[in-house]
């Protein structure tokens, strides 16, 4: 009898489901979670979003409003997050999360953006506090693929990361086929700020999508930290006279076409101004997200025209059903492509 006992328990172990898996992150640590997840924190922006395609029942607090006076954020992403609390993080200019919140919370995990100006400080800060770090890339278009495979068996939702990660594969090659059809990259000068002044390296993680699409970025300088904005004199774009401006402040959008000293730009004259669209989230960067996979499809679509040889409107409507569950009318889809 003994023995059958014996025999029964080894079988249940065997076919039992184990409590903690044990996965290779994107900065290449091994790192050992539980099956099931709980209590999660994204720490920054980029990464909170990304779990709240996969499990925003999770999330314990969010690191920015979902609303900030120029997107729909809360009329597309899920219901759950409205409520939950402003914890901050780790980007930008602030300071970190507030650790004794994410405590409090019984925080299982924080996932983590893995970028050279935030590395190291996240398990800094949260030595000895039992929470896990598992870091992601979340804003290199070419990365994706793998960080929806990653975040789909984090969250045993392994079906829901290969239909992202398809997605994702297919977005870059399109956009692999574009840049190689390319004869003459068009010269992007990225705007930002409210005076236009200020901008991103060419080689800066916040303006990768300018090379993503085939085109090229008139400001070259090395990134020098996290948050960028380089300050840009108005002679530098005298002399460079960009193919297309593309824009971010919606004030300066609607102010430059009147401004004498930009109608001197030729593509003030021509009127290649490209707008962000912003909802849920910024398309391209402030925060760089997932978002640049419909994004780089938007710049690809208004640089090129027909020559792009996809119909952007199917586009934009799969990608919100795909990711977001929403079903926008031609009137949402219109009014989240024009300042507010």
């Amino acid at each position: 009898m003994k023995k059958w006992i014996a025999f029964i328990v080894l079988l249940a172990l065997a076919h039992a489901t184990p409590s903690t898996q044990t996965l290779t992150d994107m900065a290449q640590r091994s790192v050992t979670l539980p099956t099931t997840l709980e209590r999660v924190f994204g720490s920054a922006p980029p990464t909170t979003y990304l779990i709240a395609l996969f499990a925003p029942q999770t999330l314990v607090g969010l690191n920015t409003p979902l609303d900030n006076g120029v997107n729909l954020g809360s009329q597309v992403l899920p219901p759950v997050m409205r409520t939950l609390p402003l914890l901050k993080g780790w980007h930008g200019t602030t300071s970190g999360a507030n650790i004794e919140k994410l405590l409090e919370a019984k925080t299982q995990l924080i996932v983590a953006w893995n970028n050279p100006f935030l590395n190291g400080v996240i398990e800094k800060a949260t030595k000895g506090t039992g929470i896990e770090v598992l870091y992601i890339e979340p804003d290199a278009v070419t990365k994706l693929p793998q960080t929806f495979t990653l975040l789909g068996s984090v969250f045993g939702m392994p079906k829901r990361g290969d239909e992202l990660s398809r997605y994702a594969t297919m977005v870059n090659s399109r956009l692999a086929s574009l840049r190689a059809s390319i004869d003459k990259k068009p010269r992007i000068y990225y705007a930002l700020g409210a005076n236009g002044l200020q901008s991103e390296c060419d080689n800066s993680f916040h303006a990768s999508f300018i090379e993503e699409v085939g085109a090229k970025n008139i400001i070259e300088c090395a990134q020098g930290n996290l948050v960028g904005l380089e300050t840009i004199s108005f002679e530098t774009l005298l002399v460079a006279q960009p193919d297309a401006i593309i824009i971010q402040e919606g004030k300066f959008y609607k102010s430059v076409r009147q401004d004498p000293k930009w109608q001197k730009l030729k593509a003030v004259q021509n009127n290649q101004l490209l707008y962000v669209p912003k909802t849920p989230i910024n398309w391209l960067d402030r925060p760089p997200s997932f978002m640049r996979l419909l994004g780089t499809q938007w710049l690809a679509h208004r640089l090129y025209g027909k020559a792009y040889g996809h119909d952007f409107g199917v586009d934009e409507r799969y990608f919100f059903q795909l990711f977001f569950g929403y079903e926008g009318d031609e009137a949402f889809f219109e009014r989240i492509k024009n300042p507010q």
